[in-house]
């Protein structure tokens, strides 16, 4: 046996091995049903756990457990908007190469941009826009007040 075609990480010999593939191509598509039905019941499951909780420990405990599972369901909402949104962008450029233009790459930035306005647009439709800005600026202002030099 040769080792021709044999890759080299990190100083090691890597064998090719074609058995290990995915079962699926997109393994978020595997594990789609964490965010619709397995977490969403887990945080009815620990809300009803806090009703009931007369220990205070406890109830931190579970309080701790239920925000982390609410920042975890945020974050793959997050991910999904900024999925949406590279998706659309990728439409309207394969569209544009196709009448001649070059190839563009989207910069990180502009992505950003572009999740935020989704993000704007959605809050708008939901009427909650005025309300996520005046946070917005509080937290803001709030931090121009720590950068600020203190007056002696």
């Amino acid at each position: 046996m040769g080792w021709e075609g044999v890759g080299r990480i990190g100083g090691r010999r890597e064998i090719p091995n074609p058995s290990r593939k995915l079962l699926t191509p997109n393994p978020s598509r595997r594990y789609a049903f964490l965010f619709s039905e397995s977490i969403p019941r887990e945080v009815r499951e620990v809300k009803a756990a806090m009703k009931r909780c007369s220990d205070e420990r406890e109830k931190r405990r579970l309080e701790v457990r239920l925000s982390r599972l609410q920042q975890t369901l945020k974050a793959d909402a997050d991910a999904r908007v900024a999925a949406e949104v590279e998706r659309e962008w990728k439409a309207e450029e394969r569209a544009a190469v196709a009448t001649g233009k070059g190839v563009f790459h989207l910069k990180a930035g502009e992505k950003r941009r572009r999740v935020l306005a989704k993000q704007f647009e959605s809050l708008k439709e939901a009427g909650q826009l005025d309300a996520f800005m005046a946070k917005r600026r509080k937290r803001n202002a709030a931090k121009d007040r720590r950068k600020l030099p203190v007056a002696e």
